[in-house]
């Protein structure tokens, strides 16, 4: 006899790879067997020992392994309702080879013999072909179809469930490339519009035949329209396929929704502050013809600081209603808000120069925070891409900070090539530049060994000096490594008395700063117009050129424990071997009682921004140099309000 039906037994599959009906067939998926719970210690053995022999045969033949995956999608069809269905199933089973039959009835213990069980080896002068295929046969036709058990179960109990996650990590754990594509178009083909008729769900099933078995299964499993009882290896790909059309019915005909977003209005408030918001001289701001064909094609850098400073601070000012300048649909723009938001902090978190386990952590959080946000605003715009990203949080673990690894330096280097001219001479090019760029990459190695004479280094300096290659140390004129340039060495710089005598730095004492410190013009003070920040950068006074250098935020009396506080360098001095700075504070902005600062509202996860008046106080205050925490973006609202924000995370 037969045994029970599949979901009446308990099998269960362990599902090892990704297959697409079209790829290559994964022979290890084919050859492993289904696992029935109802079997005794003895017969399980021996079926495993008959198995294993027989899977050695499969290893071997392509042959047999084509046939064995012919024999599973025929017993995946629909059960035969005629008799000429009945006899062309028969015939086509007839053309399988005998150890291919004797596997798949193995695999379905479809035996109609008891004592063939208990058989150590089964020899052909026990079975032949004809029983087999009866047997075979028989066990189809009384076979519950699959295609009347999946329907959505109303509820799922906490075993289901379980199962379902463990079945889904499964899945996802062997997944390739192509079938996270495939379940990303999948997505955006379901909450595309049907038409209530045989031709829409035609139309919507043709499509989704195009994608594989894995994907169909995947997103099924995710809308709960496969029971947890039966083996999913076995169940067709076209009962997916009407499971998801079924589903789509259910929902409304029409395209779902995105949340309706005033495009112009963002795009016309995103160029106002890429045009109006100051930022330090080592910011390269984006075109603020952005998106317009007269803007260009932003590059990757321009991205990068378009969606931590430019982005995040337009839409703080359109989309919070405390904000003065917000927009009429504010409130209803509040989801948009934090799911862009959010997106803007998961980069500050992985942007940063040293990471904690809890930093990690947090980049994750608030990366699942935005792609959720999507889902809701934005139902179908979910690309491979979005998957992607939280690899990003095992490459963080693998190779630290994103500076280690992240692309900038090789755009930087092809957009300097692309700017190379060649004079459309095809062929020697190549050759020429691959030769130019190892001997002067030969050479700069050199130029840093310790037999090095003096004399070529002092010429690569006046070099990179004169055609601005690198930045400068205001020692030497030697190449500043800005990735391990710290504290320590700058202090040791600006200590240097070659860099006291620079002229390019140095500037008279201005009287004010002496009565600032209650000096007298006797007192030997060095003043200066720019000095290197802890990254290679320059903090500078509203005088020299860029007067977003002199914007900075600091810590009043170096107590890090509390906010800091924005405002202006107006001197920066050399005395008692210290540099320092003396540094107009920005006016507190007053607000309404119960009002909060609404450019505040994500400053616990990174993006420390607040409204100050645009007024300066009229006092100096004296400011030690590892006081100042950071460079900020100066944005004036309006007359008498700015907004500031901490560049900490954009030093690179």
């Amino acid at each position: 006899m037969p045994p029970p039906p599949l979901q009446f037994i308990g099998s269960n599959c362990v599902v090892q790879a990704d297959v697409d009906d079209e790829d290559e067939i994964d022979e290890n998926i084919l050859i492993t067997g289904l696992e029935w719970d109802h079997l005794s210690e003895d017969l399980w053995c021996l079926r495993n020992q008959r198995m294993r022999a027989l899977g050695n045969d499969f290893h071997s033949s392509p042959r047999l392994l084509g046939q064995l995956s012919d024999i599973h999608t025929l017993l995946s069809d629909l059960r035969p309702s005629t008799t000429s269905e009945l006899v062309q199933l028969r015939t086509r089973l007839g053309r399988m080879n005998w150890t291919t039959l004797l596997f798949v009835c193995e695999d379905l213990l479809a035996f109609k013999s008891p004592s063939i069980q208990r058989m150590e080896i089964i020899q052909k002068s026990q079975i032949t072909k004809d029983d087999m295929i009866d047997a075979l046969v028989d066990w189809f036709r009384k076979m519950v179809h699959l295609s009347g058990l999946i329907s959505p179960p109303p509820s799922m109990d906490l075993p289901e469930v379980l199962k379902k996650e463990v079945l889904m990590k499964q899945l996802i754990s062997t997944m390739v490339y192509k079938t996270a594509v495939h379940i990303g178009n999948i997505h955006q083909y379901l909450w595309q519009p049907i038409n209530d008729n045989e031709m829409g769900k035609m139309k919507l099933a043709n499509i989704l035949k195009t994608k594989n078995r894995v994907a169909l299964l995947f997103v099924c499993l995710d809308l709960n329209r496969v029971p947890m009882n039966i083996s999913h290896k076995t169940v067709p790909k076209k009962d997916l396929i009407s499971q998801l059309v079924d589903w789509r019915l259910t929902q409304s005909k029409e395209a779902i929704c995105w949340t309706p977003v005033d495009s112009p209005t963002v795009l016309e408030r995103v160029q106002q502050a890429v045009r109006e918001v100051i930022v330090p001289g080592w910011i390269e701001k984006p075109s603020d013809l952005i998106r317009l064909p007269r803007g260009g094609t932003p590059k990757a850098d321009n991205w990068r600081t378009l969606f931590l400073i430019f982005l995040p601070l337009a839409l703080l000012s359109l989309w919070q209603e405390a904000s003065p300048i917000s927009a009429e649909d504010a409130n209803e723009m509040a989801s948009v808000l934090q799911t862009s938001m959010y997106l803007t902090c998961a980069v500050n978190k992985m942007s940063k120069h040293t990471l904690s386990l809890q930093d990690r952590t947090d980049f994750r959080e608030y990366l699942h925070l935005h792609i959720e946000g999507l889902k809701e605003n934005f139902p179908g715009f979910i690309q491979p891409s979005h998957h992607l990203a939280f690899h990003i949080y095992d490459d963080m673990d693998l190779f630290s900070v994103v500076h280690h690894f992240w692309c900038f330096p090789g755009e930087r280097l092809i957009g300097f090539l692309k700017r190379i001219p060649i004079n459309r001479k095809i062929g020697e090019f190549e050759s020429t530049l691959l030769h130019s760029f190892c001997t002067g990459s030969a050479f700069r190695r050199y130029l840093r060994w310790s037999d090095c004479p003096p004399l070529f280094r002092y010429l690569a300096q006046l070099i990179n000096k004169a055609y601005g290659l690198v930045k400068l140390s205001v020692e030497t004129g030697a190449e500043i490594n800005t990735t391990e340039t710290h504290l320590e060495d700058v202090e040791t710089i600006l200590k240097s008395n070659s860099h006291l005598a620079n002229p390019l730095f140095r500037i008279p004492t201005p009287h004010g700063l002496y009565l600032a410190l209650n000096a007298d013009s006797i007192t030997r003070i060095q003043c200066y117009n720019r000095c290197l920040t802890p990254f290679g950068d320059y903090y500078g006074i509203p005088e020299a050129s860029g007067k977003g250098n002199s914007y900075v935020c600091f810590f009043p009396g170096g107590n890090r424990d509390v906010d800091w506080v924005a405002g202006q360098i107006r001197h920066i001095f050399f005395k008692d071997g210290k540099i320092r700075f003396t540094i107009q504070r920005s006016l507190l902005k007053a607000f309404a009682e119960g009002q909060q600062d609404p450019f505040k509202m994500f400053w616990d996860q990174g993006f420390q921004a607040k409204m100050v008046s645009s007024m300066f106080t009229t006092n100096l205050e004296v400011v030690e140099y590892d006081w100042v925490l950071a460079h900020t973006a100066r944005w004036e609202l309006f007359s008498g309000t700015t907004v500031c924000m901490c560049l900490k995370s954009l030093e690179l």
